[in-house]
């Protein structure tokens, strides 16, 4: 919607402005993580639940002053969202993607990023859409990647980020969210792949 809630991004501000943003954001997953109930709610209800969540997500990661903490935050709540492993941001530069953000679904900061399905990245770069795999074990294409086997990788999301250049086309690449499993496949539902 053109109306809705808005992402700010802003260098400037002091060292308290910024203890601020990383708390608010900290209260934004903290806040996500105690109300979303939605995969146990009936089915209607379930969709209101992952639109609310939406929601205070964007208002809180408005709430963001640095970049970093704004980027933290996307990885937190999309793992939150999918129950996935592992999420990475990686952004362009240089004509190449570098990681700027990596985290595992306990907080645990990820700074290396070798494990990854480079594959699947490209994948979702060529295309400049989502590109997924709910289980690796049963697509035959990804399951013989040789990250895939390696790191025993069974769901992959890559969601390229984009910024709108023209209304109904692609846009400019500006990065890539990566996500991963190596336990249970994931199982987005058409509403989850909204939200991402």
């Amino acid at each position: 919607s053109l109306h809705g809630p808005r992402l700010h991004f802003r260098t400037d501000g002091a060292a308290a402005t910024q203890a601020s943003s990383r708390s608010a954001m900290r209260d934004l997953v903290s806040s996500i993580t105690q109300n979303y109930t939605a995969k146990a709610a009936p089915p209607g209800r379930r969709e209101m639940e992952r639109l609310n969540w939406l929601l205070r997500a964007a208002s809180r990661l408005n709430e963001g002053d640095a970049i970093a903490d704004i980027l933290s935050a996307l990885v937190q709540v999309t793992l939150e969202l999918t129950g996935l492993e592992r999420g990475f941001v990686f952004l362009q530069h240089d004509h190449d993607l570098k990681l700027a953000c990596g985290l595992s679904a306990d907080g645990t900061v990820l700074e290396e990023d070798s494990t990854v399905s480079r594959t699947a990245m490209q994948n979702a770069v060529r295309s400049l859409s989502k590109f997924s795999v709910n289980d690796t074990r049963v697509d035959k294409l990804a399951g013989d990647w040789p990250s895939v086997m390696e790191n025993q990788i069974r769901s992959i999301y890559c969601i390229p980020l984009r910024k709108p250049t023209v209304p109904k086309l692609p846009g400019t690449l500006l990065g890539l969210l990566y996500l991963d499993s190596q336990g249970v496949p994931g199982e987005l539902t058409v509403v989850d792949e909204e939200l991402l």
